[in-house]
């Protein structure tokens, strides 16, 4: 195993200060601020810039908005549109001798785009030139011929160039972009806060003002090999590994940042493999502190889990839902399992638990309903959409049900037609949408929100429907994104959280059954998974498509929810029906025990240790002893159901037992 150690770190310490100090020195002849010239769209492109291409509409001054304080920003067309700007540095009133001494150079430029998923492109190139043009350094962003795609709200990418060595005279700057949606009129990529500046370093320590300024160093003194903080790690090291220099654990995780060494697995306490600037290394919702394979799993506040796994023992389940629901994380063999009850049924055949629900149409004129399934196993089904009724966004929405619990099941069978014309507009939807945004009851169809590209009946890619954990299904349809099923989050803005596109082939006309997990992962979060049995009425097989997704912004055994399934239809029309809805959930989980009191009663013949800790009347709990305080932990008995709020457990000590022995309290699986 790699480790990394504080001497192999301290033994670059001088050259690596000694290459950023050959980086400083600026002066009053090194130009200020940004160089480029109308960056931000404060006048037509024209102004500061050169039009290499200008295709479709050309390029757009749009007067208002934008990412920075400047009123204005550029938009691109359907055909690429590209600009370049060359400033020269010497007219500026730089002097060669300072230039030749690689003063450190920041780039950067905001970009965004129309609409989410509207296919726009861009991309930056920024080159250093010498006298002649020749180029001594080059950073992109994508290029002319292979742009990239535009993110769906304004984010800035940077470089920074240090150590180019001497000669630069002239920076080049060229950016570009292109609506690859082919719209008419400028709904391509959105250009702003271009910019290109010097960054000073007055004491010529290799360490920029404005980050010993931010960072609690001197920026008049020269302390690059200074240690601030005491850890171990110079200030200039620091900035390097992007740790702060006046605090010990820069991301107060309980770990000091010289033993983060982000090499990425643990090697004891002091060579941690975490990352300094990440509480959560493996975001399993764990502080790193916290987590330490060394020691032996505890309690839920000291568990002896990697920090660099967030499935210490490689079981399919995260560390952090094995704690949460009485599983030991450690080991393998054990994960949590429930016993679930019926809390809403429908089956649309006359048998309902808890079934209050209702249809909403928010387009077209097709009118849902309850129908005959022409299938013997369902009488009958809920029909979302139907073929040849024109564009529709129909759902089925329940009434919210009790069902906060450790883990939730829900069960449906759904049948579709097939998709003719080979489009992949058409799918369906199901979700768990939070009643704090969605109410209780009646009618309710959360729709489609094209500013955010929110088709909820079928989540694509981007941002999740707010309030809401949903599953869409995209199937039949479609020449590269047909079978598909995805998973979304009640963060708008986030990424998708799981795209299944495994090789499966569901068809058209018969029933196919899902089955959802929801298991609580701690509080603010929740573990998805998703299986689906193909032809649950014929030659059965089971797909697992999305397996134990952890889902943050949605407790489970906090959040109350309603359920509701939704069908769209797109320039093709299919029939959607769902049937046999079962939700099903276990009790809540009860606290974990706290050891109250341990006493040896030596009156006894053999002595007994009495082990009292608190309780909830009708839980089992386990007692395990060790003679190390780690592995194996051994059980003392069968487990003990509690009877009241306290519960004690005598365990003989036999004569000619071990001098030490350890025990301890947890709920039984």
């Amino acid at each position: 195993m790699t480790s990394f150690s504080i001497g192999s770190l301290k033994s670059i310490s001088r050259p690596l200060a000694l290459g950023l100090l050959l980086a400083g020195g600026l002066h009053a002849a090194i130009p200020q601020g940004n160089l480029i010239v109308n960056g931000s769209g404060a006048a037509p492109v024209a102004t500061g810039w050169t039009v290499l291409a200008t295709g479709g509409g050309g390029w757009f001054q749009n007067g208002g908005g934008g990412y920075d304080a400047t009123p204005g920003f550029f938009i691109t067309s359907y055909i690429q549109c590209r600009r370049a700007q060359t400033i020269d540095l010497l007219a500026l009133g730089a002097t060669a001798a300072e230039l030749d001494n690689s003063p450190t150079i920041r780039v950067s430029e905001a970009i965004s785009s129309y609409l989410q998923g509207s296919a726009d492109k861009y991309y930056i190139k920024v080159e250093l030139r010498d006298a002649s043009n020749a180029v001594l350094a080059v950073w992109n962003q994508g290029t002319q011929t292979v742009p990239l795609t535009a993110p769906s709200s304004w984010t800035v990418f940077s470089a920074e160039f240090k150590n180019y060595g001497p000669g630069v005279r002239y920076i080049y700057f060229e950016d570009g972009g292109i609506d690859s949606g082919y719209w008419a009129g400028n709904y391509g990529t959105y250009h702003d806060a271009a910019s290109v500046q010097f960054i000073p370093d007055t004491d010529s320590d290799g360490m920029p003002d404005e980050w010993e300024t931010a960072n609690g160093t001197n920026p008049n003194v020269d302390d690059a090999n200074a240690d601030l903080d005491g850890d171990t790690l110079s200030n200039i090291d620091e900035m390097t590994l992007g740790t702060r220099p006046d605090l010990r654990d820069t991301d107060a995780d309980g770990y000091d940042d010289p033993y983060e060494d982000k090499f990425g697995s643990w090697l004891d306490a002091q060579h941690t493999g975490t990352d300094p600037l990440k509480p959560d290394t493996d975001a399993d919702g764990i502080l790193d502190g916290l987590e330490n394979p060394d020691l032996p799993y505890l309690d839920e506040t000291q568990p002896g889990t990697d920090p660099n796994k967030a499935d210490s023992d490689s079981d399919g389940m995260p560390d952090l839902a094995e704690i949460a629901n009485a599983s030991d994380p450690t080991n393998p063999g054990s994960v949590p399992t429930f016993a679930y009850g019926n809390v809403m049924v429908e089956n649309f055949d006359g048998v309902s638990v808890n079934s209050t629900y209702a249809f909403t149409n928010s387009a077209g004129t097709f009118a849902p309903a309850v129908t005959a399934s022409g299938v013997t196993q369902q009488a009958n089904a809920a029909r979302l959409t139907l073929t040849g009724s024109g564009n529709s966004n129909t759902s089925i929405a329940w009434n919210s049900v009790s069902s906060n619990a450790r883990s939730v099941r829900l069960t449906f069978d759904f049948r579709m037609s097939a998709d003719v014309s080979g489009e992949a507009a058409d799918g369906f939807g199901i979700g768990f949408f939070k009643t704090s945004a969605y109410g209780t009851a009646g009618g309710s169809n959360p729709g489609y929100t094209p500013a955010l590209d929110l088709n909820w009946e079928n989540p694509d890619v981007g941002p999740g429907h707010p309030n809401a954990v949903v599953f869409g299904f995209d199937i039949y349809g479609g020449t590269t994104d047909g079978n598909t099923v995805r998973l979304t989050g009640p963060a708008v803005g986030t990424p998708l959280l799981a795209k299944a596109v495994p090789s499966f082939q569901l068809n058209a006309g018969v029933f196919h059954r899902v089955v959802i997990t929801a298991i609580t992962n701690g509080a603010s979060s929740t573990v998805f998974s998703l299986q689906i049995i193909n032809d649950v009425n014929g030659a059965a097989t089971v797909q697992n498509l999305i397996s134990n997704v952890v889902v943050p912004g949605f407790d489970i055994t906090a959040d109350t929810f309603r359920l509701i399934a939704g069908g769209r239809t797109g320039g093709s029309t299919v029939t959607t029906e769902l049937d046999n809805i079962a939700l099903q959930s276990t009790t809540v989980l009860p606290p974990m025990p706290v050891v109250l009191s341990a006493v040896m009663d030596r009156a006894t013949n053999p002595p007994a240790f009495a082990i009292t800790w608190s309780s909830v009347a009708g839980v089992s709990y386990v007692v395990q002893s060790s003679e190390t305080l780690a592995a194996p932990w051994t059980p003392v008995q069968t487990p003990v159901t509690a009877t009241g709020a306290t519960t004690t457990l005598r365990i003989p000590v036999p004569s000619g037992s071990a001098q030490k022995k350890f025990f301890r309290v947890g709920l039984a699986p």
